[in-house]
């Protein structure tokens, strides 16, 4: 028999029943719950999207309310875009709105690195470590494990992007991409990280949020820059504190007029007045402080300058020019520019730290048209103050700020001689080559006497400098493309400081070097070896090599001196090669950038120039790593290390 009284209970309670999920807005679930410590910001305490602005949107549209689908942010350093889009996506998807999650990154160990330093902190800045437990294992360590966190509706998984093949049975609502363009262009079978993407996530194809974050890098690559343009291009825009005109931050501007605006300062001896730092406004001509950012900010707007070519992508681009005060301030972007700009020649003084700015600072992408080599501007680098085999440190600490610190050798082989080049290394990278010969016999031979000459070279070779000082070479690395066979064996007695290498094209994530696979050297019976990026390498030399100098002052960092009695035909070896851009014939799309030698030409000492430059990184990165217990390689420590004599007598 039916209860009236409990039907009409029945009928109240499938009324209260919503037809529809109500959802929190990221970025209020944001500022409700994540708290920053203080030894993790310089601007301690509750998320507040008051202090960065122009990530509320870009957050907001990874609300399963916004129709958008994929976000695209190039931006600058120092501007917060981590932590306030994708760590904040992260939380919001654990705490507020579960679901599966994917996070990449370039390689494996920048996966760990991203999960341990930003992802384990996010975790307890919101409060949500509670929630991170194996969600099918009565072990709940299993569920919180370096590159997997599960939690009650999802788990996030993280990965490098040189190994998604694991993935291709899995699905995921939500995929993450940092730093986009340190990415390989091609992932193996999955194609390119795009491509990735959109498989990992065709399931969920209406419902799915794919984030893009990175600094752009060079323009003809850039994959960040090429979805950039496929979206709305946005761009943040703020009032003038005087005339309330709306406006991008830009670096340096001019009008149709002529009329120019943007960052200025006053220049006095060469160097910026940093008390003048100002912003001239675009309109009025008013000038700006750095302080007056906390005003303007808040009153900004995303503003598209585009229509989008796919339907639900949007594309953000900003500058560390909007870097809230109390982080990054105009004066530093100034004190960068200073760096990498001759400010009264006005022309750049270092190529690369320009390459640098453009990318960091301004969140642009590099225009790379490559840079040629001459025998005449290379010639120019000899040095008259030593001859080969002699190391004049009284001369060298006045030209390039310290004595030689440590002695490097490099060897190209050929099949009928080994191609040695010994330099010496000063604070900044500048170097000095000391020698460079050739050993005469075959290489196709254990017993041959090239090997036992090397031999005694590294193991005995000693040069001194004006007042006795000893130096011997302290790393060394050897050429294994063509005679793998016989420099393996060479190399193998040796556990430290003599190294196969094999030159690539190019190496995964734009990496300097990359060791052998573990399989690789087990059968090769070598403890450690290494591909070296020579596409890389060689666009370094060329820049190093068009480096300017007026003598009197201390050279540019990584300039190269020559002694004055190397003969033309070394020099010559420099110019044997062309850089040349490669197309696709099909669709005629720009692939990439290679070096080419010119038939009939030598290019010995171009080749190990490039692998000497490979050899004192790889000596840095280990001292860096293993005695200075540091997690990446800083070039400034590394030669405060090797100031106090430990690589001489």
């Amino acid at each position: 028999m039916i209860n009236v009284d409990d039907v009409k209970f029945l009928m109240t309670q499938f009324k209260k029943i919503t037809d529809c999920k109500e959802f929190e807005i990221p970025s209020e679930y944001i500022e409700k719950n994540r708290y920053l410590d203080r030894e993790l910001t310089s601007i301690p305490g509750y998320y507040k999207f008051s202090k960065t602005p122009y990530w509320r949107d870009p957050l907001n549209d990874m609300s399963p309310l916004s129709e958008v689908k994929k976000i695209v942010i190039v931006k600058g350093v120092q501007i917060g875009a981590t932590t306030g889009v994708l760590e904040n996506c992260v939380a919001y998807n654990i705490g507020s709105d579960p679901k599966p999650q994917l996070y990449i990154t370039a390689d494996k160990e920048l996966a760990k690195i991203g999960m341990e330093v930003k992802i384990e902190r996010m975790l307890d800045s919101c409060n949500l470590r509670q929630k991170i437990f194996s969600q099918t294992n009565a072990k709940k360590r299993s569920g919180d494990t370096t590159y997997n966190k599960e939690y009650p509706g999802g788990f996030l998984y993280a990965i490098g992007a040189q190994n998604p093949g694991k993935l291709r049975s899995m699905s995921f609502p939500v995929i993450l991409f940092d730093e986009l363009d340190g990415m390989p262009d091609k992932l193996g079978k999955e194609g390119d990280p795009v491509s990735l993407a959109e498989n990992r996530s065709n399931a969920y194809a209406e419902k799915r949020k794919i984030l893009y974050i990175s600094t752009p890098l060079v323009k003809q690559t850039s994959k960040i820059w090429a979805l950039y343009l496929r979206g709305d291009q946005k761009k943040f825009m703020v009032p003038c504190k005087f005339c309330g005109e709306k406006q991008e931050l830009v670096w340096h501007g001019v009008d149709d007029n002529g009329k120019r605006y943007g960052i200025i300062f006053d220049i006095e001896d060469g160097e910026p007045v940093y008390d003048s730092v100002g912003y001239k406004c675009r309109h009025c001509e008013g000038v700006m402080k750095n302080y007056d950012k906390s005003i303007i900010l808040n009153q900004g707007e995303w503003v598209a300058t585009a229509k989008s070519k796919e339907p639900g992508l949007v594309s953000y681009q900003i500058s560390a020019l909007y870097s809230p005060p109390g982080m990054w301030s105009w004066e530093n972007t100034v004190q960068k520019w200073a760096s990498c700009w001759d400010l009264e020649k006005d022309r750049p003084k270092d190529l690369e730290k320009y390459r640098e700015f453009r990318n960091l600072m301004q969140g642009l992408p590099f225009q790379d048209r490559g840079e040629q080599i001459r025998m005449e501007k290379v010639k120019a680098n000899r040095s008259y103050h030593y001859s080969k085999n002699t190391i004049n440190n009284y001369q060298f600490k006045k030209d390039s700020g310290s004595e030689i610190l440590i002695l490097t050798a490099a060897v190209d082989c050929q099949k009928n001689n080994l191609f040695v080049d010994v330099k010496g290394w000063c604070q900044g990278g500048r170097s000095y080559t000391i020698d460079f010969f050739s050993i005469d016999g075959p290489v196709e031979d254990h017993h041959s006497p090239v090997w036992s000459e090397l031999d005694r070279i590294i193991e005995d070779r000693v040069w001194l400098d004006e007042n006795g000082r000893n130096y011997k070479i302290i790393n060394t690395v050897i050429d294994s493309g063509k005679y793998a066979t016989y420099v393996y064996e060479y190399c193998k007695p040796f556990s430290f400081g003599v190294y196969a290498i094999k030159g690539n094209e190019s190496i995964t994530g734009g990496l300097t070097y990359k060791e052998f696979a573990k399989g690789t050297l087990e059968s090769a019976g070598l403890p450690m070896a290494y591909h070296v990026n020579t596409t890389k390498l060689k666009d370094r030399i060329a820049k190093i090599l068009n480096k300017q100098w007026d003598t009197g002052i201390i050279q540019p960092e990584w300039f190269a001196n020559f002694p004055e009695d190397m003969r033309d035909d070394y020099f010559r070896q420099f110019e044997a090669e062309n850089r040349i851009d490669e197309y696709d014939k099909v669709t005629n799309k720009y692939k990439r950038s290679r070096w080419v030698v010119k038939s009939g030409a030598d290019n010995h000492a171009f080749d190990t120039f490039v692998y000497s430059l490979a050899c004192i990184e790889l000596i840095a990165d280990y001292i860096c790593r293993v005695e200075l217990a540091l997690k990446y390689l800083d070039w400034n420590k590394f030669w405060e290390y090797a100031k106090t004599g430990i690589f001489y007598k």
